[in-house]
């Protein structure tokens, strides 16, 4: 019913209109350099526009197991960028959590598909996978200065601008999709844009980005799970297997004693 970017443009206009209301009713509201928009505009633009654009083209032909397994190679992104711009250190345990993560995403993976098919869609998917990572590095450097929740309305509006090329496209194909495909829309503009990011935002502050990205790792268990719930689609042994193998070296990557 709509085109990658024009459903992206949409959904980021409902989160835009959730986040006009959550920060209206903010205590505290810090005040927006110039020297703070060029920030502000990247985080919009890498995590927002050209993040759903990408991934929506290339689920186009992309397996969603493929893609899955592509954008769960966030956590490498961070983990390097953090390193290198954020002065993160590696440790052993984030090291050895990965690697078995990384395990778990594969096995998920080649259980669903016999054949991992690679076209044009992947690049696509890789694009996105750059983009999200940049997007964690950029929200820790605008936290320094604004609340989670700020930054999360900032990165949203801004990056809701920058999907408004498909402007046109939206407006036509509004009319012509049906009701529930408009309906599912809403929901990912409500569910999975504004309240996800602000959650995302919001652990971030109190996390360091090479530990919080690793969380993603549950991503593909938790589809797998909800595949199955809501749509019967029934998980075979080896995904569910990678599944608990990505779970158990996130949650090894993650933990401390204290």
């Amino acid at each position: 019913s709509y085109s990658p970017g024009a459903m992206g443009l949409f959904r980021y206009l409902i989160a835009s209109v959730c986040m006009v209301f959550i920060y209206a009713r903010l205590p505290v509201r810090h005040r927006v350099a110039w020297r703070d928009l060029p920030l502000i505009v990247l985080s919009g633009i890498s995590g927002i526009g050209l993040y759903n654009v990408a991934i929506n083209y290339g689920e186009l032909t992309t397996p969603a197991a493929t893609a899955s397994f592509v954008i769960a190679q966030t956590p490498v992104v961070v983990i390097l960028l953090a390193f290198i711009f954020l002065g993160e250190r590696l440790t052993w345990r984030d090291t050895v959590g990965l690697c078995i993560s990384f395990i778990g995403i594969v096995i998920i993976a080649l259980g669903q598909h016999a054949h991992m098919r690679y076209d044009v869609g992947v690049w696509f998917v890789l694009v996105a996978t750059v983009s999200g990572g940049v997007y964690t590095i950029l929200l820790k450097r605008l936290l320094v200065k604004f609340t989670a929740l700020e930054v999360t309305v900032f990165a949203i509006w801004s990056g809701a601008a920058s999907l408004l090329y498909y402007l046109p496209s939206m407006l036509r194909e509004v009319h012509t999709a049906s009701f529930w495909a408009t309906a599912n829309v809403i929901y990912l503009g409500i569910f999975p844009a504004a309240i996800a990011y602000t959650g995302w935002s919001y652990v971030l502050a109190r996390m360091k980005a090479s530990d919080a990205i690793l969380s993603q790792y549950f991503l593909p268990f938790l589809t797998t799970v909800i595949g199955f719930v809501v749509l019967r689609e029934l998980p075979g042994l080896w995904a569910f297997v990678g599944g608990i193998i990505a779970m158990l070296g996130a949650f090894f990557a993650t933990w401390r004693k204290r």
